[in-house]
């Protein structure tokens, strides 16, 4: 049997400047057209050189005309296309409470990932930070964490934690109480290298997290699987073995996790290849579809974005293409968030039986 082929590129990696407010978005895309149909949708760009590039044609003359004949192109459309969306600043917040409060809560007998208590806590927290720290102690906690999970020595991990003391000797005591969840994070000190030994360098990387999301989108409409070609990533080939593992065969007919977030334990992808983007037309519509959804969603994330450019991005749909987020909002109970618990198997515990089971798959 032929394998279907999808094509996957990304906009706005800024590697471990996470944190850069002139770079909030990251998006990857990864669209399924042919080669034949990818090349007659890049040829409506009436480009000469070799290789298209959403860059590029932002900062040409009439780049923002050639990009509306390219999206009226007939494949260029919902059915063909899934972009996810990361609002980079927020990912940080979600992952202090996935590794380091899920750690201790895990300890303690309780599930943060049932009814979807991680993505309200994050967004608790999220609100919390953004209302009542100054700038300079939103940069402390949050560059902390970054800091600390990144180069892991000793002393950026004195730091972080020292900075959380420091910031809630800083607290007003009637606003302390708005900082609960920054205790479990203290109580993780005593855990912190038994949580580096699970969690490297990279997971703060949003590449892995959305490509697994993006090739679950992709599997009810290929059941059977696919390969990826993806643009050259060295976070990417570093994964190998981390994808190889969960594209394992003995993982068919078992899933992981809870409610709408449930999903098959084998990755679908059949084959993961990374090549150069300019010998892949696919990849460069990837290129081009992640480009111009950075640039929308930016607008929404604090990047100044004039009416005459917000018109011309919007014309072109870019949230039409996205199937996903990770983004704030002010949701924090299970129908809010669609995650009423209603049975399931707890994601880490699934995956760490995958990763750690001699090859076991978790229990049905």
């Amino acid at each position: 049997m032929t394998l279907p082929v999808l094509y996957a590129d990304e906009a706005g990696n800024t590697g471990p400047g996470l944190l850069d407010p002139a770079q909030p978005i990251f998006v990857y895309s990864i669209n399924d057209l042919t080669t034949e149909e990818a090349s007659d949708a890049l040829a409506t760009l009436g480009l000469k050189a070799e290789e298209a590039h959403s860059t590029a044609l932002f900062r040409r003359k009439g780049g923002l005309e050639r990009l509306q004949r390219f999206f009226e192109h007939p494949c260029i459309r919902p059915e063909r296309v899934a972009n996810i969306v990361f609002h980079k600043r927020f990912m940080v917040v979600t992952k202090m409470i996935d590794v380091l409060y899920e750690a201790v809560a895990h300890k303690d007998g309780f599930d943060i990932y049932k009814d979807g208590f991680n993505i309200a806590m994050a967004n608790m927290a999220n609100i919390m930070i953004e209302s009542f720290l100054s700038t300079e102690q939103q940069k402390r906690l949050l560059s902390g964490f970054v800091n600390m999970m990144r180069d892991r020595t000793e002393s950026e991990i004195e730091q972080f934690y020292e900075g959380i003391d420091l910031l809630l000797d800083e607290l007003p005591d009637d606003k302390k109480h708005f900082f609960d969840f920054l205790y479990p994070l203290i109580v993780s000190r005593s855990i912190i290298d038994e949580i580096m030994e699970d969690d490297d360098k990279y997971t703060l990387d949003p590449i892995v997290p959305a490509i697994f999301s993006l090739s679950h989108h992709w599997h009810a409409k290929y059941p059977d699987g696919f390969a990826v070609k993806a643009d050259d990533s060295k976070t990417l080939a570093l994964k190998r073995d981390l994808f190889a593992t969960f594209m394992d065969p003995a993982l068919d007919g078992h899933q992981v996790g809870y409610d709408r977030r449930k999903h098959a334990a084998r990755l679908p992808i059949r084959e993961l290849t990374f090549c150069p983007s300019h010998t892949e037309p696919g990849i460069q519509v990837s290129d081009i579809l992640a480009g111009v959804s950075m640039r929308y969603a930016a607008g929404f994330a604090g990047i100044p974005l004039d009416e005459a450019r917000r018109r011309q991005l919007e014309a072109f749909a870019p949230n039409s293409f996205v199937i996903g987020t990770i983004w704030p909002s002010k949701d924090v109970t299970p129908d809010e968030l669609g995650t009423r618990h209603q049975g399931g198997l707890h994601p880490v515990d699934g995956y760490a039986q995958i990763l750690f089971g001699a090859g076991n798959p978790p229990k049905k």
